[in-house]
């Protein structure tokens, strides 16, 4: 269903939206965002050969919710007296500067942006109530699998090569537990005992041991 519903290459680009294809508006949407980004990548190789650089020195970077340019310090000469170029900022990390054309391709995405993700709300809300009907079945399946889990456990635990013990306080034996896993499912009313209040490493260690 996530596959369906999300559009998984802007995911890559850590922004979330619904999959265009789901509403006509959504796809112009779409189309916009798609024309201010090939815009920003155009005038991007535009500015490395107006400055002569390849794009290892100079870098098209996001800042305060923007497309700006960065280059080091020691290549800012390059854009020094320039009225075309706008200084934004000079820090530790270099120089980032902007055009008039790249703040109004950045503003042009930022607007199909915000368009697209308000168009998008009410299948967002259809999406998670389709989504919620799952918990009941997740839920049915957690308690099943816990439950299986920590019996499997005792009776792996039961064909050990010594018999069931009680451990004292001034037991002088050490018990190692090599190669114990945290278990897949730590919830189920059925093995209260089993599993232990707290739910931490001593019901991993009972449960894997068999000790009473």
């Amino acid at each position: 269903m996530i596959e369906a519903a999300i559009d998984m290459e802007a995911v890559a680009k850590q922004e979330y939206f619904v999959k265009s294809s789901f509403d006509e508006q959504l796809m112009d949407c779409k189309q916009k965002m798609y024309e201010a980004v090939q815009s920003i990548e155009g005038h991007y190789a535009d500015t490395l050969r107006a400055l002569k650089m390849k794009d290892k020195d100079l870098k098209c970077v996001d800042r305060d919710d923007a497309k700006c340019f960065r280059l080091t310090k020691k290549n800012e000469k390059f854009i020094r007296g320039k009225q075309q170029y706008q200084v934004l900022q000079a820090a530790g990390g270099g120089v980032f500067f902007t055009t008039k054309e790249l703040k109004a391709f950045s503003q042009s995405y930022r607007e199909a942006r915000a368009e697209y993700n308000e168009s998008q709300q009410d299948l967002v809300r259809n999406i998670q109530q389709i989504a919620s009907t799952y918990a009941p079945v997740f839920e049915l399946i957690e308690e099943a699998l816990a439950e299986i889990d920590a019996l499997l456990s005792l009776a792996h635990a039961s064909v050990r090569p010594f018999p069931p013990a009680i451990p004292l306080d001034h037991s002088p034996v050490s018990l190692c537990c090599d190669f114990c896993r945290k278990f897949a499912a730590e919830h189920s009313s059925a093995c209260p005992a089993i599993l232990g209040i707290d739910l931490d490493w001593t019901a991993q260690f009972v449960r894997s041991t068999g000790m009473c």
